[in-house]
């Protein structure tokens, strides 16, 4: 009864989506944006993997966008498709959010709790493809518990390549899939509102040094 979960969140900011063309990526492709630290557990060599397999068969080129730095960078950046981007740490996500299709956090770290990449994803409309870890699935799920995007089970401790690719497909495959996990991501952002968490941790403080719902001086 003295624990009171509560979400994080992030303030709603001004996006200028970075140009397809300027990364040499087609206009008709799927594209997806992995953001994290270079680290294995994050999945990078998953994601790349899963990407190359969705090319083979893809009625649309797929493309990888990653946002970040780390061994991982170092590790697979050399031989990695011409359909993967490493842009390095970045200040504006959003901008490479709004210019994909979807978010991808393909993690197994087992330190993982609430990343904020997916919130990020979340506020710029994105659905996203990532793994059921530490507090994701309540973090993109409604109240009504349909989920904005697609949520996979590990598989001793990793995420599959094979189930990766296939959820990548089914999107393309089937636009009314996917405008639905868009639309329910559209209808998660409240849920993000820092505006409206603040309040609630404000009142939290109130409760707890015993001033009630007095209003704000």
């Amino acid at each position: 009864a003295k624990f009171i979960k509560l979400p994080n969140g992030l303030p709603m900011l001004p996006v200028h989506p970075i140009e397809r063309r300027a990364l040499k990526i087609p206009e008709n492709a799927f594209v997806l944006c992995l953001i994290s630290r270079g680290l294995p557990e994050k999945g990078w060599e998953e994601a790349i993997r899963a990407v190359e397999m969705a090319n083979r068969s893809s009625s649309r080129p797929v493309h990888l966008v990653i946002l970040g730095d780390g061994e991982e960078r170092v590790r697979l950046e050399s031989s990695a498709p011409e359909t993967v981007h490493f842009m390095g740490t970045v200040n504006n996500v959003r901008d490479y959010l709004t210019m994909s299709d979807a978010g991808l956090l393909p993690t197994y770290f087992k330190g993982e709790s609430y990343p904020l990449v997916l919130i990020e994803s979340i506020l710029c409309s994105r659905p996203v493809i990532t793994t059921n870890i530490g507090e994701i699935k309540n973090q993109i799920s409604s109240e009504d518990g349909e989920t904005a995007g697609v949520l996979l089970e590990l598989v001793q401790g990793k995420p599959q390549v094979e189930a990766l690719c296939a959820a990548i497909l089914s999107w393309i495959n089937d636009p009314v899939q996917y405008n639905h996990a868009k639309d329910i991501a559209i209808k998660l952002q409240r849920k993000f509102d820092i505006n409206k968490i603040a309040k609630q941790y404000l009142e939290i403080y109130r409760k707890s040094i015993g001033t009630g719902g007095q209003s704000e001086p």
